[in-house]
């Protein structure tokens, strides 16, 4: 729904979503991006910049990308570190899946085929957050 809503609006929007004693920071920037749940104690954000195109990257920034190790490589513009969180979030969806997978097999072939592919996407993940991909 808040994706919706942002499309139907040109503007840049920040929406702080509330669920209980949680709170979340989305924004929409080609799509939705949300930060992690948080307490309301803990949930910070700031304004910097000395533009408003400025301001916009920063708090795009703080809210989608999650990797500490993306967030330090400042040289890089807002589209560049959000195609690199996105390609670690699908890498730790398919590290979380086949670990999974390599624990049920039975087939020690197939096992080995599974930790070959994990250690790969491992491999991939440390040349992103280290940036060298």
């Amino acid at each position: 729904m808040i994706e919706a809503i942002a499309r139907q609006n040109p503007h840049n929007l920040v929406f702080l979503l509330v669920y209980e004693d949680q709170r979340q920071l989305a924004v929409y920037h080609s799509k939705l991006y949300r930060s992690a749940w948080v307490q309301e104690k803990e949930l910070d954000i700031a304004l910097q910049g000395s533009t408003l195109d400025e301001i916009w990257d920063d708090l795009v920034r703080q809210i989608a990308i999650s990797s500490e190790a993306l967030l330090k490589q400042e040289n890089q513009s807002v589209e560049e570190q959000l195609r690199k969180q996105d390609e670690i979030n699908r890498l730790q969806k398919l590290i979380e899946k086949t670990e999974a997978a390599a624990w049920k097999e039975q087939q020690p072939k197939k096992r080995f085929e599974m930790y070959t592919r994990l250690q790969e996407y491992k491999r991939q993940m440390e040349e992103i957050t280290h940036g060298k991909a």
